[in-house]
């Protein structure tokens, strides 16, 4: 009875000082994670042109990222795709050619393709990895920054323009203006044209990133970061190739054969990012390239970030010591006593 109550005072003794030896052993160390983030926002590409205006896209992220904690402080990198969807338009503008003749074989002084509005909505996947760096500054609350390297493996572009054409004589005093098809003079319509981003594709972005939100557990060695986040893609390698904004060159320009219908199908529009106005825009505008500077997208939305602890537990051992080992004398056998050898 004396051994058994003395054995359990022991116990009893040494369970605070080993549970405060796994406590701080487990906090002193390092603990890692794999993590899935999502996450979606809005997306502006902030570079700025004559004429251009530019308005509110999307954005979209997924990533797979290690992280690895000690203490207060975290470090993240990983592999993801993000995608970004891009909206601009243009001002109205004129796009007009001189020494054309009509089907009668009369010269006209200019004849113009009037663009009444024009839009564009491009998509990119990109590949991207991020870095960052974080601290907890509370139990639930954090903060992380880092950067992001964005590369676009596929991107297209949608292109939808309302135009007339108008054409000016010398003999007449009038413009005429949309109501003489046969003649090439077409009333205003829509026009749309979609392709692949041919330029661009080698571009690659760096995208300082901030992120503040909460840490909520979900389950044991589960929890998730629920977090505002801003980035800003900056290009350090692009294209500076530029293309004509408005081709014609597929369309039917014989004024025997010209039509409405040939002009619908065969006009093409390249991508405002990668173009420059044609030199036959009226104006100041024949000059102005759209796009000085390359994209540059600010980026702000709301991301989860899903972490699973893969750490693997110490293992604490008080009574493991080399003083409760017997050690075996040179030649003996130290399971077997003097008296039984």
């Amino acid at each position: 009875m004396k051994k058994t109550i003395l054995t359990l005072i022991c116990v009893a003794l040494l369970a605070p000082v080993s549970g405060q030896q796994y406590y701080n052993t487990v906090n002193s160390r390092c603990r890692h994670f794999l993590n899935l983030s999502v996450g979606g926002g809005v997306a502006v590409n902030m570079a700025k042109a004559p004429l251009v205006n530019t308005k509110i896209g999307g954005d979209g992220n997924f990533a797979f990222t290690y992280e690895i904690d000690k203490k207060a402080f975290f470090f993240q990198i990983g592999v993801g795709v993000d995608y970004i969807l891009a909206r601009q338009g243009l001002d109205p503008f004129t796009d007009s050619y001189a020494g054309r003749f009509d089907k009668d074989g009369f010269l006209l002084n200019r004849y113009s393709y009037v663009y009444t509005s024009y839009a564009e909505q491009s998509h990119s996947l990109m590949a991207s990895v991020p870095i960052l760096f974080g601290f907890q500054l509370t139990e639930r609350m954090y903060i992380s920054f880092g950067a992001k390297l964005m590369m676009p493996f596929m991107s297209t572009y949608k292109t939808d323009a309302s135009l007339y054409t108008e054409g000016v004589y010398d003999m007449f005093i009038d413009i005429i203006s949309q109501n003489v098809p046969t003649y090439g003079f077409y009333p205003e319509a829509d026009y749309t044209y979609k392709a692949p981003l041919t330029f661009g594709l080698t571009d690659i972005y760096v995208a300082p990133t901030l992120e503040l939100g909460a840490k909520l557990p979900i389950k044991k060695k589960i929890d998730v970061r629920l977090g505002v986040y801003a980035e800003y893609a900056l290009p350090v390698v692009s294209s500076n190739a530029k293309m004509d904004l408005l081709d014609y060159s597929m369309v039917e320009l014989n004024p025997q054969l010209q039509n409405q219908y040939n002009l619908a199908e065969n006009i093409r529009f390249n991508s405002i990012a990668h173009s420059r106005f044609n030199q036959t825009v009226e104006g100041e505008k024949s000059t102005a390239y759209l796009q000085n500077d390359p994209s540059q997208y600010l980026n702000v939305g709301i991301r989860a970030t899903f972490r699973f602890d893969v750490t693997i537990p110490p293992k604490i051992c008080l009574m493991c010591s080399d003083k409760f080992i017997p050690r075996a004398k040179k030649g003996r056998n130290p399971s077997v006593s003097n008296g039984n050898r």
